[in-house]
């Protein structure tokens, strides 16, 4: 009988949820349908950089020069919106006077500058790139070095840098019918920020790098008053479910009974609001990547790469130079094949792009380089001929040409990542393999693992035996694996893409009540 209960139970709570779903999409669709008397909302995305830069010009005057950010192009598609950026302009420092000349050549492109100090700006970044991007990662705070004095020495930076991001937005005299998408890790104090000048505001949040395990969350320093800051938004988005349910885990034990957490949102007893938390996994600008193949460009570079690698087999790495990309494991993992199997020394090559970071030359990214080339130059000196050798390494960036050209190429693409949100590299080599059907080599560690996961060979990157051996599998995969395994990738990479993301996370934040703030 208690069983037959039990069903019932489940039965009536899936049709629940079954009608909840038709509800929200019906609610979704409604938001989409703009009536023409209707006033058209707008849509402020804060990011850190602005996707436009300012430089000085040879005689001292400043110029806009477009970013080649690659997430800008999915906000060109959201029609019923008007989107404004706002956000800190890249590697230039402006003068009082220059301040007001930049955000009027700013304005046209719909781009609002945020200026602050200096010597803040450095303070926050350390915060951000320092403490709160390896956390993410789950590279927790050093117990030997002085990473906590650092922190509480560098917070104000940090809290100055979202203050100066509200009363820029606050500046735009929002409408309590406009959208606020916030942006990242650098912005995690905003959203309650904005919450308490405009209550009723819809305001959103997405991170884009992982979020990580509660445990590991825990050690942060100021952890209440950044989930404090984060629970002002409305909607929250991650990459994928798995960081969902971290947060989710991380607000029920550090903010204990003042929140309540259910399955997509989380119920704020102190401010009296409901949050919602989902995952909106990012994807590519897939048209961009099309109309670049057809190109007489890439198609000459294209015939070019093909003579200079004269018939062997590509095998393509395109990182930044960053520890979480796993960039000695994929050397090792290469090192471990050919050891294995050294007839393959000359029938193979690896073209490995290695990106400089945005950071700086950090003691840690240094050191990382460092032994990356130390790594490069021991495989090549072991395994090379005076005709061949079997790594072929770039410490620079190349064009969106070369990289949709190498794309197109490459026998099969190694993504070694320790730990990421999401790895848009992956989407982009399934896009431009229209032709050879590659092999896709990735980490079951990046976000993308869980989206490409049938199509993908998932690897643990630190098995360097067990990526050679996924190398060797994807070099001998006959072709009809190969094409089953492309056509489910290539399906959910079309579907999915830069612009459904944006789409989909906006029309949920206009889906979402007004927030009305702590009630007496």
């Amino acid at each position: 009988a208690k069983s037959e209960r039990e069903r019932a139970l489940l039965a009536q709570i899936k049709q629940l949820e079954g009608q909840l779903a038709k509800e929200k999409h019906k609610k979704k669709e409604a938001a989409k349908a703009v009536a023409p008397s209707e006033t058209r909302k707008r849509l402020v995305v804060c990011t850190q950089w602005l996707p436009y830069q300012v430089e000085r010009t040879a005689s001292g005057e400043l110029r806009v020069l477009p970013s080649p950010a690659r997430y800008v192009a999915g906000y060109a598609t959201i029609k019923r919106l008007d989107v404004q950026w706002v956000g800190v302009l890249y590697n230039v420092t402006l003068s009082a006077e220059e301040q007001p000349v930049a955000r009027r050549l700013l304005e046209p492109f719909s781009c609002f500058p945020v200026f602050i100090e200096e010597e803040q700006l450095h303070f926050a970044e350390e915060i951000a790139a320092e403490v709160l991007w390896p956390l993410f990662h789950y590279i927790p705070l050093s117990m030997l070095d002085a990473d906590i004095d650092m922190v509480h020495k560098r917070w104000e930076g940090y809290t100055a840098l979202n203050t100066r991001f509200r009363d820029t937005v606050l500046e735009l005299a929002p409408l309590h019918t406009d959208l606020v998408w916030v942006h990242d890790y650098y912005l995690m104090l905003l959203p309650q920020m904005l919450r308490e000048a405009r209550p009723k505001m819809r305001i959103g949040w997405f991170l884009h790098t992982p979020f990580p395990s509660a445990e590991i969350y825990h050690t942060l320093p100021h952890r209440k008053t950044i989930l404090r800051g984060v629970l002002g938004a409305n909607l929250i988005g991650f990459q994928i479910y798995d960081y969902v349910r971290h947060f989710m885990t991380a607000c029920a034990s550090v903010l204990g009974t003042d929140v309540n957490v259910e399955s997509t949102y989380i119920l704020d007893a102190q401010q009296r609001t409901a949050v919602t938390v989902d995952a909106f996994p990012v994807g590519i600008d897939c048209a961009h990547f099309q109309s670049l193949l057809a190109t007489r460009e890439l198609k000459d570079k294209v015939i070019e790469l093909q003579r200079r690698f004269d018939g062997k087999k590509i095998v393509l790495g395109i990182d930044r130079m960053d520890y979480i990309k796993g960039i000695p494991h994929k050397l090792l993992a290469i090192d471990k094949f050919l050891s294995a199997h050294p007839t393959w020394a000359g029938k193979i090559q690896l073209v490995q792009i290695a990106t400089p970071i945005m950071r700086g030359d950090t003691a840690r990214y240094v050191k990382l380089r460092n032994k990356v080339h130390k790594l490069v130059g021991q495989i090549n000196g072991r395994f090379s001929t005076l005709a061949h050798a079997p790594i072929h390494y770039l410490d620079q960036p190349i064009s969106p040409c070369d990289v949709a050209a190498l794309c197109f190429l490459a026998d099969v693409m190694m993504i070694t990542s320790l730990r990421e949100g999401m790895n848009a590299n992956a989407f982009e080599y399934v896009a431009c393999q229209q032709r050879n059907r590659g092999v896709l080599i990735l980490s079951e560690f990046a976000g993308s693992a869980q989206t490409l996961g049938s199509g993908a060979i998932l690897v643990n990157p630190f098995n360097t035996d067990a990526m050679a051996l996924a190398l060797y599998e994807a070099l001998h995969m006959p072709e009809a694996d190969r094409e089953e395994r492309h056509h489910n990738m290539n399906e959910y990479v079309q579907r999915f893409t830069l612009q459904y993301w944006s789409d989909d996370f906006s029309t949920e934040l206009m889906t979402q009540e007004d927030a009305e703030g702590p009630q007496a």
